[in-house]
């Protein structure tokens, strides 16, 4: 019977929580393209929420949301990682290369029509729900009453 190591590090026991209720999944644009898309931490949200505020008019504020996530959802595209700045230990360094990394995504987003951006965000909203489906089953998240389900789905309509 293998032996288990004893934490007695409290950090690194709170860092493993950071994987709690994160979920990859992979989307075949084509034969020879794919993207892998991941759920999103309370920082990226953050940053989505305050790029988005920006836009004048509720088409401008959802479109920019939905690029914006992308932008940071999105995390490999062909099995290549988009996401190599998270293995830098220098915060400088780390900063600076994500900020370039997501600009470079964005930019790249940016020019995506209406319709590839809306169906890629559709499969990120699947993966997003899997997630809260597998922290309602934890016990973690409040299970959804019926009238918020309502609320979301007209809001996602708009």
């Amino acid at each position: 019977m293998a032996e288990q190591k004893l934490v007695k590090d409290p950090f690194e026991i709170l860092s493993k929580l950071t994987e709690v209720g994160k979920e990859t999944d992979e989307i075949t644009i084509s034969d020879d393209f794919k993207i892998a898309i991941s759920t999103i931490g309370a920082e990226d949200e953050a940053e989505i929420f305050a790029a988005a505020t920006k836009e004048k008019g509720t088409t401008e504020y959802f479109s920019k949301t939905k690029r914006e996530t992308l932008v940071r959802a999105i995390t490999a595209v062909n099995g290549l990682s988009l996401k190599e700045y998270e293995k830098l230990d220098k915060i400088v360094d780390y900063n600076k290369v994500k900020e370039e990394t997501l600009a470079k995504v964005r930019k790249i987003v940016d020019g995506w029509n209406d319709n590839l951006v809306t169906f890629i965000y559709s499969k990120w909203s699947a993966i997003v729900k899997k997630s809260e489906d597998e922290l309602t089953k934890m016990k973690i998240l409040e299970p959804v009453k019926e009238e918020e389900k309502k609320e979301e789905k007209k809001e996602e309509k708009k």
